[in-house]
């Protein structure tokens, strides 16, 4: 997603394309290029019955070898100026004494003056919890929400109850490749490029947010509100490794360890429930 974003944007601000038209076509085009697989992701697992976790990574080799033939390898530079303000910027810019500014500095500031301008509200931050409410919501308050938590919990029964499963189980897939194509073009604005590689890093990361939130491994369960906090711990976790001066690696390791940790716990609940 990142690097379609990223070369769409790239070839319309060359062309010349008003930025509104610019930023637009490669969100939009980002997010469709990650929802396709999603979406074929989806009809495997659905209808041809694949293993969930061989469709995934099979589909994760084909779209990342895609993603390095697209971009030559090397990541994709030569941006428009405002992507970048969109991805560092801030919603709010407030300034004692002067009031408030939306989405950039005030324009009467002199240099002297920035010191004194407080940041509010990341975009990149505003832009992420929109997506967490409207998935929430999805997942708590709609029918479509239940039938997720009814078809992880018992498979078996979600089909004889008459729910329509590979219908659901596609569309997960695709919302799945759709927030994917989100975070990889708000990866592309923060960083004003776009590479293959984007967030590969952060695959650990996000699996160990959603297990120590609550979510099972094993379906059924799992929350928005639990993603969120899991989140909070494991940045708070990798940030204290940092303060503690720590090298980098191994904060995989830790995180690493906390999955399997929180993967047992969650076994051995469900050994004492039986």
């Amino acid at each position: 997603a990142a690097v379609v974003a990223a070369m769409i944007m790239q070839s319309l601000h060359a062309a010349g394309a008003p930025p509104i038209v610019t930023i637009l076509a490669g969100l939009i085009g980002g997010v469709a290029a990650a929802a396709i697989p999603g979406y074929l992701n989806g009809l495997l697992v659905a209808k041809v019955k694949v293993p969930p976790f061989i469709s995934t990574l099979g589909m994760g080799g084909i779209v990342f070898g895609t993603a390095l033939l697209l971009s030559g390898g090397y990541p994709v530079a030569q941006q428009p100026p405002y992507l970048g303000k969109l991805g560092n910027g801030y919603l709010l810019y407030f300034w004692p004494g002067n009031g408030v500014s939306f989405f950039a500095l005030p324009e009467t500031a002199e240099n002297a003056d920035l010191q004194d301008i407080i940041p509010l509200l990341p975009n990149v931050v505003v832009i992420t919890l929109v997506v967490l409410v409207i998935c929430w919501f999805i997942l708590a308050k709609t029918q479509f929400g239940q039938h997720l938590y009814a078809i992880g919990g018992n498979f078996e029964a979600s089909v004889r109850a008459g729910i329509p499963v590979q219908r659901t189980i596609i569309w997960v897939y695709t919302i799945a490749g759709l927030l994917a194509g989100i975070a990889g073009c708000l990866w592309a604005a923060r960083f004003t490029s776009g590479a293959a590689n984007a967030g590969e890093t952060s695959l650990l990361t996000a699996i160990a947010a959603v297990v120590i939130g609550g979510a099972s491994l094993f379906g059924g369960e799992g929350t928005i509100t639990g993603t969120i906090v899991g989140s909070l711990i494991i940045a708070t976790i990798q940030f204290g490794l940092v303060v503690l001066g720590v090298l980098p690696f191994w904060q995989f390791i830790a995180v690493g360890f906390v999955v399997i940790l929180a993967v047992v716990v969650d076994q051995l609940g469900r050994n004492m429930g039986r």
